[in-house]
């Protein structure tokens, strides 16, 4: 056994053992972030991995897209597109529900809310999702509209801070690039599979 160990010492066994252990931390401090970055909503657990929704106008238009990947919430012309995965959560409420970036980008489990969490600017962007340990951002509250106002496959999204709805500034959203307001009308959004 000492032989195996000097011959192992002479190769380098330190630098082994090194690495061996860094990939052992690595693992850990990993499986630690997807609990971190993870969301579990109603049972269902997703991390950030691209787990939501596309959520578009009618005829794929105005589709809520993480511009860039964030923290901007634009408008995109098509839908199953990068930074277009979004998730809708109901609130232990029931009455109330929150829109988590679900996508791959730097933004990715933040929420959307009022444009850099300030409390006057109704333009949206992605902000601390209620129940994070910073505390619901701006207008990251919403209420899930149907009926009325949407039929079929369709939902819209009442804001509860503004008591208008999210929907593209220009109001169609067939401009790629224009911002989502929280201070918009009925905008009604078409749910399909993300990217």
């Amino acid at each position: 056994m000492n032989i195996i160990l000097k011959k192992l010492n002479q190769f380098g066994f330190d630098h082994i053992f090194m690495a061996i252990a860094f990939v052992v931390i690595l693992g850990i401090v990993g499986s630690g972030y997807v609990v971190i970055k993870g969301h579990s909503a109603k049972g269902v657990s997703h991390a950030a991995a691209g787990y939501g929704h596309t959520f578009c106008g009618g005829n794929g238009a105005g589709c809520l897209n993480a511009w860039n990947g964030g923290p901007w919430v634009n408008s995109y012309g098509n839908a199953h597109v990068g930074n277009d995965d979004f998730y809708s959560v109901s609130l232990s409420n029931g009455a109330s529900t929150y829109i988590m970036d679900s996508g791959v980008n730097v933004w990715g489990g933040k929420c959307i809310g009022d444009a850099y969490n300030q409390s006057g600017n109704p333009l949206a962007s992605l902000d601390s999702c209620p129940g994070s340990s910073q505390g619901a951002g701006w207008g990251t509250i919403f209420k899930v509209v149907r009926g009325q106002y949407c039929t079929g496959n369709t939902v819209g999204f009442l804001n509860r801070r503004w008591n208008d709805f999210l929907a593209p500034a220009d109001g169609v959203g067939f401009v790629n690039g224009m911002h989502f307001t929280l201070k918009g009308s009925i905008h009604c959004f078409q749910i399909g599979p993300a990217v």
